[in-house]
């Protein structure tokens, strides 16, 4: 094994679970509370119940000192050395484990953050220290102090996990390379993790997915997709445009802020472990409560007693109790049908079947609405994309889903259990850099724009060199945030470099009003359009995963018959479906809807609208009918 690719929820939990390290923050004296009072803004506009979480520092670890650089970047007054050893002092008696240093405008003169680090070091070599304008190299004090504390928080509960793993790993006779994936889709080295980038694997875990689709992007020559990843208790959904994955950089996680470029990924409790319940009102709510593993479904037989989705699907005969994970774990039908008699049927008066169906359709409806979410939501029609579905539930569900929200063609990976795997082995090392720059389009500097660019493109190089990238293998992506004069909110959009010699770079505005238009539905072309912030992902290619092709062959599947089932579908009750067996379905066969292909780790419903065919790469293709 030359490489292995680890996606990691162990920052995620120490936040959601609040065991994070002792952390102390030292910021400019007078705004230790901004990480307390964050925006003043309610969440909850009319709940003023609603209390925001405690903040990842006590009051008491925050200390101020002494020391201001303007909005411009000009030192006011010098950084107060002995104010900061006093600060450092208190900290280290309060036996904090990690600090994290943010001063206001440090995104536009870092040097008073520098020379803290450097005191730090020299007082308190053992500290694990974190930087606001290296974490965070932007504008916006609140969401900058806040995303530094995260980084701080979660630092030495990574770096300790990390140098365990690596250890555990060499005992065993590894010898390759350790690579982490990034919340943006990316990988990095688990030094650069443990030492400055913690916060960016906050959403790690459902990255790999993301990443999966991109390369099915390529290999389908197939630029625009919405993946949906549907495990045990959840639905993670994301948007693929033009072969590239959307990005955010708003987001959070247990509700502390974080502004670190990360997938646009919307998640959804809804999974094979979600819980269908009827409420006080006798309407019918399934998840986001789950079932888990343990003790999991009722049709487990692990004494669970929730009907779930799961249990739903075994009652309409999409899941076969006896071919459940191939046959190695067989399911109690009966158990399931109990399930949801007690909790659903009874209480909405209907029939077993009835009662699983409207699990089924609620949490169709939940997914659908996902989908609508990141599609509909952001200006996309959602009718001109593939929906390729990932995760061991998806494709028992994809066929109603995609005919809610109009999509005519569907992917279904033959792994599609461990997709989110196959992805982190298709993805690249990507780093992401950020400068403030404010100026009016029409007047920006090129020279300084210029400047700044290659200033961040040669840290990229520098951090991907570190991680063993050869130059020929880098590769940089310029951005820009962009916005109309009085707007708060900005439009992100690559740039190329030879947009900066024309006078007053016209291209680039006419591609922000594009842009703006397609997103907001109208474009004001006479007002002017503003530079916030320049940005730079460097990319730095790792290896290159090309999957085996087959000849298409007979389009004839009846070797992969299995037999007959009953299955129970809304618009036609129970029918008779044939059952075939997906590891047999070979490349260039068809088959037409209704049918069910069975494969070990997952099952393809397919419904009467859709018919199956079993592409080159072994994938299953669902296109509507007409």
């Amino acid at each position: 094994i030359e490489v292995i690719v680890h996606g990691t929820t162990v920052a995620t939990n120490a936040i959601l679970t609040g065991r994070i390290a002792r952390t102390g923050l030292i910021t400019t004296y007078g705004f230790r509370d901004a990480l307390e009072m964050r925006r003043g803004i309610r969440e909850r506009l009319y709940d003023n119940k609603y209390t925001p979480p405690p903040p990842l520092v006590p009051r008491y670890l925050r200390l101020g000192v002494r020391e201001r650089v303007d909005a411009a970047g000009s030192v006011v007054e010098p950084l107060d050395e002995d104010h900061l050893r006093e600060a450092v002092a208190e900290l280290r008696d309060e036996d904090v484990e990690s600090v994290a240093v943010c001063f206001l405008h440090a995104y536009r003169n870092p040097a008073h953050e520098a020379q803290a680090a450097e005191v730090i070091a020299a007082e308190w070599p053992e500290a694990h220290v974190s930087l606001s304008h290296a974490v965070l190299s932007e504008r916006r004090f609140y969401e900058r102090i806040s995303t530094t504390a995260i980084n701080a928080a979660v630092g030495p509960i990574l770096a300790t996990y990390l140098r365990h793993l690596l250890a555990e790993l060499g005992g065993r006779g590894f010898d390759g390379a350790l690579r982490v994936m990034k919340s943006n889709g990316g990988l990095m080295s688990p030094e650069v993790a443990a030492a400055r980038e913690a916060a960016h694997t906050l959403l790690s875990g459902p990255a790999g997915a993301v990443a999966g689709g991109t390369a099915f992007s390529r290999m389908q020559g197939n630029s625009n997709l919405i993946v949906m990843d549907m495990g045990g208790t959840s639905c993670d959904v994301c948007l693929i445009e033009e072969g590239t994955s959307l990005v955010t950089r708003e987001g959070s996680v247990a509700r502390y802020r974080l502004m670190l470029p990360m997938l646009d990924i919307h998640t959804v409790g809804a999974g094979g472990g979600s819980i269908a319940r009827v409420d006080e009102a006798g309407l019918l709510e399934v998840g986001p409560a789950s079932a888990g593993s343990h003790p999991g479904p009722a049709c487990y037989r692990r004494g669970g007693e929730f009907a779930t989705v799961t249990d739903a699907d075994v009652v309409l005969g999409y899941i076969s109790p006896d071919y459940f994970l191939g046959g190695r774990m067989a399911l109690d039908g009966e158990l399931a049908r109990q399930a949801v008699r007690a909790q659903v049927a009874e209480a909405l008066g209907t029939s077993d079947l009835e009662a699983a169906a409207g699990v089924y359709d609620v949490i169709n409806a939940k997914m659908a609405a996902a989908i609508r979410e990141v599609s509909v939501q952001r200006g996309y029609d959602p009718r001109r994309f593939t929906l390729l579905v990932a995760g061991g539930a998806g494709a028992v569900h994809v066929c109603p889903i995609a005919r809610d929200i109009g999509i005519r063609r569907v992917m279904v990976p033959r792994d599609a259990s461990v997709f989110s795997a196959f992805g982190m082995l298709t993805t690249d090392y990507r780093h992401d850099f950020v400068r403030t720059y404010e100026a009016t389009l029409a007047v920006a500097d090129p020279d300084t724009i210029r400047a700044a660019f290659d200033e961040m493109c040669a840290e990229g190089e520098e951090l991907l060199g570190a991680e063993g990238v050869a130059s020929a293998e880098m590769s940089h992506v310029l951005k820009m945030d962009l916005r109309y004069h009085g707007q708060i909110h900005e439009v992100e959009m690559p740039v190329e470099p030879a947009a900066f010699d024309e006078p007053g770079m016209p291209s680039i505005h006419q591609k922000f009003h594009e842009r703006h238009e397609e997103i907001y539905s109208y474009a004001t072309e006479a007002d002017p359009v503003e530079v916030v912030n320049l940005r730079v992902t460097s990319i730095g290619h790792a290896w290159t995963t090309e999957p085996r092709t087959e000849p298409l062959g007979d389009a004839d599947a009846s070797e992969a018959f299995k037999g007959n089932r009953s299955t129970y579908f809304r618009d036609s009750g129970v029918v008779e479906v044939p059952v075939y067996d997906g590891t047999a379905v070979l490349p260039g066969m068809r088959i037409d809807g209704p049918c069910i292909v069975e494969l070990p780790d997952t099952n393809v419903v397919v419904d009467t609208y859709f018919d199956l065919s079993c592409d080159s790469y072994g994938h299953f293709l669902l296109e509507a009918r007409d």
